[in-house]
């Protein structure tokens, strides 16, 4: 039963290195993570600032930092905001 285990842990213990050397693969970029989406699950997205505008599942539009951000709420048909000149 010890080797059991002992066997688990070292299982556990490979499975935290690949995914930290899959989000290191990444490189320095943050992360955004959401965990309760409506669509359920979870979502990483880029925490880039790439403003969009979007057509939610019931037709409201809703503004959203990136359209990956916007994706994990169920929201399509998006269009970057584009902002104007500066004074």
């Amino acid at each position: 039963m010890k080797g059991r285990r002992l066997w688990i842990g070292a299982v556990l213990i490979l499975a935290f290195a690949a995914s930290a050397a899959a989000l290191a693969s990444l490189g320095a970029q943050d992360l955004e993570i959401i965990k309760d989406p409506p669509g359920g699950g979870g979502c990483i997205c880029p925490a880039n600032y790439d403003p969009v505008v979007c057509v939610g599942p019931n037709g409201a539009q809703g503004k959203f930092s990136n359209a990956c951000v916007a994706g994990c709420y169920g929201f399509t048909h998006c269009a970057r905001i584009i902002p104007g000149p500066t004074s």
